[in-house]
């Protein structure tokens, strides 16, 4: 298990504040990897009481999202996310 990072947007005005989860290690050389390149795990609860869980780069914008419940679904998307390696395409 390790740490994974993440930039929150908070309601009501957006504010960024960074929060953590934990992922199984399977995960890490993909989040690693996503790092390197320069992306990052970005969150946020919609007025719809959902969560945009997305993939950015500060000159990219985001390169994959996933809106899901606001749950354990969270975690699972966070998972998709980085089995996608979709940040990938972007650098080529």
């Amino acid at each position: 298990m390790f740490n994974v990072e993440l930039v929150e947007f908070v309601l009501p005005n957006g504010r960024q504040q960074i929060t953590q989860t934990v992922l199984n290690d399977e995960y890490k050389l993909p989040y690693e990897a996503m790092l390197d390149a320069g992306f990052r795990l970005e969150t946020e609860i919609l007025t719809t009481g959902q969560v945009s869980v997305t993939v950015c780069h500060p000159e990219h914008g985001d390169v994959d999202i996933r809106i899901v419940p606001n749950g354990p679904e969270v975690h699972v998307a966070i998972c998709e996310l980085l089995s996608s390696e979709a940040w990938t395409c972007t650098l080529k």
